[in-house]
Order: C-alpha cells, then sequence, then structure tokens
C-alpha cells in the first residue's frame, strides 16, 4: 500500500511499558485491598476500565473530544500509555516528544503504586484482626 513508518523507538516504548505496569498495578492492587475488606467485588475498575475506554483515545483519537472531556481524559493512565506507544512504535519518536507520555505516566506510577501496596497492607492488617482473613 507503499506505507512507510519510521523506525520505531523501542526503548521508548519499554519506557511507556514499564511505568504503565507499574501505574495499572497500583490500581489492582487498590482494587485488590477493596475485596479484603468488604469481602465482594471492587466497584472501581468497571468505573474505570469504562471511563478509560471512552476517553483515553481506545476507538478514537483524544483530539475529536470537547475540551472539557480533553482535560478530564488525562487524568487517566491509559490516555497517556496509548500516546506514548503509538508514538514511539508507529511514530518513531525520540525521548524528548516521549516526556508528555513518560512525565504524567511517572506520576501516575509513583503515586498509585504506593497508594496500593499501601491501601493493601491496611486491608490485610484489617482482615487479621476482623477474623475474615486466615492466619499464618
Amino acid at each position: 500500500f507503499g506505507l512507510s513508518l519510521p523506525p520505531a523507538n523501542w526503548a521508548g516504548a519499554a519506557a511507556v511499558l514499564a511505568l504503565s505496569t507499574f501505574a495499572f498495578a497500583g490500581l489492582g492492587i487498590f482494587s485488590a485491598s477493596f475485596v479484603l475488606v468488604f469481602q465482594r467485588g471492587s466497584p472501581v475498575p468497571p468505573v474505570v476500565e469504562a471511563l478509560s475506554f471512552l476517553l483515553a483515545g481506545v476507538l478514537y483519537p483524544v483530539d475529536v473530544l470537547p475540551g472539557w472531556l480533553r482535560v478530564a481524559s488525562t487524568l487517566f493512565p491509559l490516555t497517556h500509555s496509548i500516546r506514548g506507544t503509538r508514538d514511539a512504535v508507529l511514530g518513531g519518536a525520540g525521548w524528548s516528544a516521549l516526556v508528555p507520555s513518560l512525565l504524567p505516566l511517572a506520576l501516575f506510577a509513583a503515586f498509585l503504586f504506593p497508594l496500593g501496596l499501601a491501601s493493601f497492607a491496611l486491608a490485610t492488617r484489617y482482615g487479621r484482626r476482623s477474623g475474615t482473613l486466615g492466619h499464618s
């Protein structure tokens, strides 16, 4: 079809993947702590998943959203993960061009991963005290 793509920035894509992994792991651990405390599925993942799917550029570019929704889309790590991966793999973007994706992902990872670990530690402690968690 005559399509030519610039060479991919695989190191940049790996950096996006690593930061995305820590950000989403934090969300997953936070969700697991909810299950430990309340003994039922967490309402957090379906809500975050649905909003991310609609606002993060999965189905259509974020640029077509109204201004206020574009701003709201920046509150989801998936937005930055998709943009960074597309830029690095399909656009061959250099490190300076990936900063607008890497910086928010680093902030999400730095906030969400420790939050997830702390909430899981608290949930485990609560479960042991309340007797809903088996003792080892």
